[in-house]
Formats: C-alpha cells, sequence, structure tokens
C-alpha cells in the first residue's frame, strides 16, 4: 500500500488499516478525530457494503473502536463534524442523499437527524459556536448554505445561491470576536467567499480564486491574523492563501501537486505547516514562506480524499483513500539530533544554510553514533554543499575538495553514498514522470561527476 520509497521524512505512523471501508463502493471519503477515555479515536465515513453509508472508529494500534455502523446512510458518506453535546463528542454525518444525522460514539443515534437537509449529496459540513451554543454548517451540491441546531431545527444561515454550483469546502474564522463562514466554489467558478451568521455577506470575496474547482480549505494564523488557505482541484495543483479583506497571502506554489489537491490539514510544527493532499496518492507539505516542509511521501496507491491530525506526542497525519486505506505519517524520522543541533548555535546555523528540502533531512538519515559531533557534521554537510557546485568556468576542480582532509572519513564516505543514491532516485522519479527539465538533469550530471572526483580525491588521501 505504501510507495513512498524516495523519502526520509514522512515514516509511516502506528495506524495502517488496508480496508478500513469498502474500496468497491468509493472507501474513505471523511475523517474526524475525537477523544475516548483520554485517547484519539479516528472515525473514518464512506462507503459501506451494498452501496450503504458506513461510518467506522479505529484506534491507532489499528484495532476497531466502539462506533461501527455500515449503513448509517444510504449513499457514501462524503463530510463528517465533531461537536460536544452534554461534555460528550457527537458525530456528525453527511451522506450523498442530503441527509444530515448524528451519532454517540457506542452506535446509539444523536438528536439529530434531517432527511432532506440538502437537495442532493452534502459536500462539506462545518462547526461554529452562535451565542454559547453549537450550529452546524452544511453546504449542498446546489450551491446552498444551510445551519442546523443540535435538535434538527434549522439555524439562522439559509443561503440557497451562495455559489454557482455545488460548495467544494468550508472553514471558519474568527472576524473581531464573531465567526465568519469561509465557502469555496466547486463546479468550475473557483470562487472565495464568506458568510456572517444571518446570511449576509462577509468581506472575503474572489472570483477566480483558482482555475477551476477549490477542492479544500484550511485556515492558519499569521502574525495573528487569520490566512485563507485554498487548494486547486483543477488540473494545476495549486495552492494560495488569503487574507481577509481577499488580498492574496504570501503562500503561492503552483503545481504543488500533479493531479488535483483534495484535502488540507494545518500542524504545528514551530510555525504553520500546511499538508496537502492529492488524487495522485501523494502528500506535501509547506511553509506559509512556499519552501517545502518535511513531509513529502508517495502515501497510498488511490486518490486521497480526507485528512485528519492526532496529537501523539509529536503530530501525526492521518491520510485516508479512495480504495480504502487509512495510513499515519511522522512528520520526522528522528527528534535526537534536532535538539543536539539546537544546543549548538553554529551546529544549527550551519545546517540550515543548505539547500535541501529540511534543513537537516540528511542529517536524520545518519547513523546514531555519527550524531556524537553536531559541528563536525554539520561542517561536513557544507562542505558536500559547495563540493556539487559545478567547477568554474576555467575547468578547475570543483570547490571545496581540498577542505575535506581532516574531516572524519567516514562521515564523509556515508554522506557520499547517501547523496548519490538522493541523485539517482532523483532522475529515477523524473524520467517515471516524463517531466525531465534539461537544465536540472544537466546539474545533476554534474553533481554526480563532482561525486565521482570526491571519491577519488579521498581515495588517494587515504592511500597517502
Amino acid at each position: 500500500m505504501i510507495s513512498g520509497a524516495f523519502s526520509v521524512n514522512g515514516t509511516p505512523g502506528p495506524l495502517h488499516v488496508d480496508d478500513a471501508n469498502d474500496a468497491d463502493y468509493g472507501g474513505i471519503g471523511a475523517l474526524v478525530v475525537v477523544e475516548d477515555h483520554g485517547a484519539p479515536l479516528i472515525i473514518s465515513g464512506g462507503g459501506g457494503g451494498d452501496g450503504g453509508g458506513a461510518l467506522r472508529s479505529w484506534r491507532l494500534d489499528g484495532t476497531p473502536g466502539p462506533l461501527h455502523d455500515d449503513d448509517a446512510h444510504y449513499g457514501k458518506i462524503g463530510a463528517l463534524a465533531v461537536v460536544e453535546d452534554h461534555g460528550t463528542p457527537l458525530i456528525i454525518s453527511a451522506g450523498n442523499n442530503g441527509a444530515l444525522r448524528s451519532w454517540r460514539l457506542d452506535g446509539t443515534p444523536g438528536p439529530i437527524h434531517v432527511d432532506n437537509a440538502h437537495y442532493g449529496r452534502i459536500g462539506a459540513l462545518a462547526v461554529v459556536e452562535d451565542h454559547g451554543t453549537p450550529l452546524i454548517i452544511s453546504a449542498g451540491n446546489n450551491g446552498a448554505l444551510r445551519s442546523w441546531r443540535l435538535d434538527g431545527t434549522p439555524g439562522p444561515l439559509h443561503v440557497d445561491n451562495a455559489h454557482y454550483g455545488r460548495i467544494g469546502a468550508l472553514a471558519v474564522v474568527e472576524d473581531h470576536g464573531t465567526p465568519l463562514i469561509i465557502s469555496a466554489g466547486g463546479d468550475g467558478d473557483g470562487t472565495l467567499r464568506s458568510w456572517c451568521l444571518d446570511g449576509t455577506p462577509g468581506p472575503l470575496h474572489v472570483g477566480h480564486a483558482h482555475y477551476g474547482r477549490i477542492g479544500a480549505l484550511a485556515v492558519v494564523e499569521d502574525h495573528g491574523t487569520p490566512l485563507i488557505i485554498s487548494a486547486s482541484a483543477g488540473g494545476d495543483g495549486t495552492l494560495r492563501s488569503w487574507c481577509l479583506d481577499g488580498t492574496p497571502g504570501p503562500l503561492h506554489v503552483g503545481h504543488a501537486h500533479n493531479d488535483w489537491i483534495e484535502a488540507l490539514a494545518v500542524v504545528d510544527d514551530g510555525a504553520p505547516l500546511i499538508i496537502s493532499a492529492s488524487a495522485d496518492g501523494a502528500l506535501r507539505s509547506w511553509r506559509l514562506d512556499t519552501t517545502r516542509g518535511p513531509l513529502h511521501v508517495d502515501a497510498h496507491n488511490d486518490r486521497i480524499e480526507a485528512l485528519a491530525v492526532v496529537d501523539d506526542g509529536a503530530p501525526l497525519i492521518i491520510s485516508a483513500s479512495a480504495d480504502g486505506a487509512l495510513c499515519s505519517w511522522r512528520l520526522r524520522a528522528c527528534r535526537s539530533l534536532i535538539a543536539e543541533l539546537e544546543g549548538d548555535a553554529a551546529a544549527t546555523l550551519a545546517v540550515r544554510q543548505l539547500s535541501f528540502a529540511s534543513p537537516l533531512e540528511i542529517a536524520m538519515t545518519l547513523p546514531a553514533e555519527l550524531a556524537a559531533a553536531p559541528v563536525a557534521l554539520a561542517a561536513a554537510l557544507v562542505m558536500l554543499k559547495r563540493i556539487a557546485a559545478p567547477a568554474g568556468a576555467g575547468g578547475d576542480e570543483p570547490r571545496g575538495v581540498k577542505r575535506l582532509v581532516g574531516l572524519p572519513l567516514e562521515i564523509l564516505i556515508h554522506l557520499d553514498e547517501l547523496r548519490a543514491e538522493r541523485i539517482r532516485a532523483q532522475m529515477r522519479l523524473l524520467e517515471v514522470q516524463g517531466q525531465v527539465d534539461v537544465v536540472r538533469a544537466e546539474r545533476l550530471r554534474q553533481q554526480s561527476a563532482a561525486w565521482r572526483l570526491t571519491q577519488v580525491t579521498l581515495n588517494e588521501a587515504d592511500d597517502e
């Protein structure tokens, strides 16, 4: 199931269930996380046997939880939400037939049961607080926005034509202390809009925020102000960010994925980290300055339709796909070297000069015994970066070769092998995708030649 062979980050977590929901009926369409007796419980909604809408629960070790109902809805479950009801979690589920229902963790039905909440499929759910009580926001296939109280009665928000066609995603932000609903167009208009709870339009209105439909939304804080992250479900796979006044934010990544972006999540990795999931089965991560984060893995063999985040002492990303697989991923393979490097300012600064997707990506793959001398390790990494630079115009040898003398040979050999394998993997991946960039390929060839020269130099130094 897992195919992330080219990544040293995004290591698998404890949860891995191949058939969490029936692939023949659409797999998993939605995820939420609740707390059950002090431990996280993953709720998955999707397709069940005979075309029903299955609602299931899973512990982090992959064992089933208490909630299991294969006929929670008629048709696949496409959206889930969680509210607190008298101190206990209540799961809200939305079906492809327009029904809205609620469930206790023991599988008994909750107070919300609305058979015709929308005409057709409900594509997204969100939860806000209205005068101290929870309010469920639902988005329909016909562009309508509705709100519901826990007893199933309609709430104040009711907009019939919030968008042209279906609504692809919902998010909630606070604007000067009042909740604001963000809705995204899901039928090709690529429009972002905002709504107050009384149904009046809010300040955010961006026509054609994306080319094609918007498949996912997320909200982050950027210097104390909310920032809306939107993801294209068109072929361009673009990530963008927006301030509440409609002006573009700092994040803008074209072709973040090779296919539609189906889901977003946010984790705190010292700074906001955006997790994106695509129809090509890939998971990626991004910082607000558009640089890549540590998670980069080909996670599933089918499209990823839902993401969730669990705090398991460190952020754990839960991903669910259309083939029914449920997987978990850690952001980094090892934190011991990070802590050690952070205790040495010079070493940390040196490592952060590297041009890899994650500053510690190479360092985290080293054997534990080589992490004992962070300053030497950081120096070696910086040397290796310089060595990889092309030769000068006059045909001089790559910069930094002579400075290898005196560095621990075992570190250099290990890093030499690791970097060479990384280069080969990059070449293979580019060839498979059919997107070989001539300039980049030439640079990789130069790097390979530089590494061969380095190896010769090391061998000569060893012979002497």
